[in-house]
């Protein structure tokens, strides 16, 4: 038990390092976010060769009757200057030495500000001399081996007839007029406009006015048993069951997330049938086609980019989980808080939209949640990629960032709009894209170079 509990406490040590050179020694306590403690010993030759420098210092900064600057004698130094030498060697020791103990530690500040609580209260030239502080360091980004990348090949589903006809109907449904069915409740093959309100939050909505197919390939098992009968006007109550085909969601550890049954409230808004416009002459030219073999022609095309694009994201998927998986390291702190941030003042700025629905919010509010779980592997990835691109010289073109920039905006103008400081979210959206388009050019160079089962 004695052991259980020693191997246990050994565990939860923080790892300590030491590191020497003929000048100082320092040992260093790395604690988790990319965070160090270090403690240095400065010997005191090296104490006294610092005060030798910033007698010289000073001696060429001051002005001493009957010497040129920087000639004055030493003795005559300290006599007239000596809380200037004492200020200037206490200045440069603390300097030279912690740059000296990072140096030797390789340990390299992660931006401005990065060293923090500074304890310098031992100074001697005749003693040891003795430097505390913490500092947050730049991560060990390890890089990715592309023998380590082992992916399943996915090749593109093949466009079927039942796939081409799925969407025609889909276009057919779209210029549908909706003639409602009275009289009965909701049957198989029925369309249902639903309102799906939140029991836990009684305001939220998490959906307005959505129409729903009443098809059990359509929608889970236990929401099918509750619309079928339901009549307009009718509502119920209900809880939410894990479908049996559900993906695991996992946190930022990568630990599973248990299911979270929800509560809510189903209101049927209205219920109808689709009046489907014919598929003659008139309406494929509506659709931007001479034929009905060249509409058919054109959707097999755009289902076999959709295809080809699906298993592209499933190689991609494979990789990315992969490296998350396989290479840990911590991150910085500041980072993640900064990201967070961020996210949290664009949620704001898009809920201050009057025009938003409820549903809408929900969405958002989701959305958000789900960007802030998502953060730490974010950081993680991106600073493999970053590593990764460095050491294959992989980049981005300007015409790439500024094409991506403009795109981002087009769709997301509120970010702009009325926002006292466009040029820093400017900046940081610009960051946020360079990002993502390194990581998908590292991805793409791995999936190319990768080893496939």
């Amino acid at each position: 038990m004695t052991d259980q509990i020693q191997t246990a406490q050994e565990a939860s040590t923080p790892p300590v390092k030491e590191f020497k050179n003929d000048h100082l020694s320092v040992h260093v306590e790395e604690l988790p976010g990319c965070i160090a403690k270090l403690k240095i010993v400065i010997s005191p030759t090296a104490s006294q060769a610092v005060y030798a420098k910033a007698i010289k210092t000073v001696g060429k900064e001051v002005s001493i009757p009957g010497f040129r600057k920087g000639k004055a004698p030493v003795e005559t130094i300290l006599k007239k200057h000596s809380k200037f030498v004492e200020q200037e060697w206490e200045d440069k020791l603390l300097r030279t030495s912690v740059d000296e103990a990072l140096t030797l530690a390789h340990l390299s500040p992660y931006g401005k500000g990065s060293v923090t609580k500074i304890d310098f209260k031992e100074k001697s030239r005749d003693k040891e001399s003795r430097i505390s502080l913490q500092v947050e360091h730049s991560p060990v980004v390890p890089l990715v081996k592309l023998t380590d990348v082992v992916l399943n090949k996915i090749e593109p589903e093949a466009v079927t007839d039942e796939a081409i006809e799925a969407e025609v109907k889909a276009l057919q449904l779209h210029y549908a007029t909706w003639e409602p069915i009275e009289g009965r409740g909701a049957e198989k093959g029925d369309y249902i406009i639903l309102d799906i309100q939140s029991l836990e939050d009684p305001k939220t909505m998490i959906c307005e006015n959505t129409r729903f197919l009443v098809e059990k390939d359509q929608m889970s098992p236990w929401m099918y048993k509750l619309i079928v009968g339901l009549k307009e006007g009718d509502s119920i109550e209900g809880v939410s069951e894990q479908d049996a085909d559900a993906k695991a969601n996992y946190d930022e550890e990568g630990n599973e997330k248990p299911f979270v049954p929800a509560h809510f409230k189903l209101t049927a808004k209205g219920l109808h049938k689709p009046i489907l416009p014919e598929l003659n002459d008139e309406f494929i030219k509506k659709l931007g086609a001479s034929s009905e073999e060249d509409l058919r022609g054109k959707i097999s095309k755009e289902l076999q980019k959709a295809n080809s694009l699906k298993a592209w994201k499933n190689l991609e998927a494979q990789v990315l989980s992969q490296i998350v998986e396989k290479y840990h390291f911590e991150i910085p702190n500041r980072e993640c808080e900064e990201e967070k941030a961020f996210q949290t003042t664009q949620m704001q700025e898009q809920l201050k939209d009057p025009k938003l629905s409820s549903s809408e919010k929900f969405n958002i509010i989701r959305t958000f949640g789900q960007n802030i779980e998502a953060i730490p592997v974010s950081y993680r990835l991106f600073f493999i990629a970053k590593h990764f691109a460095g050491h294959y010289n992989i980049g981005v073109t300007k015409k790439e960032l500024s094409d991506e920039l403009n795109q981002y905006f087009t769709t997301n103008m509120h970010l702009l709009q009325g926002n006292e400081d466009q040029a820093d979210t400017v900046k940081r959206v610009q960051i946020m894209l360079f990002n993502q388009l390194i990581l998908h050019k590292v991805v793409a160079f791995i999936i190319q170079h990768a080893r496939y089962a």
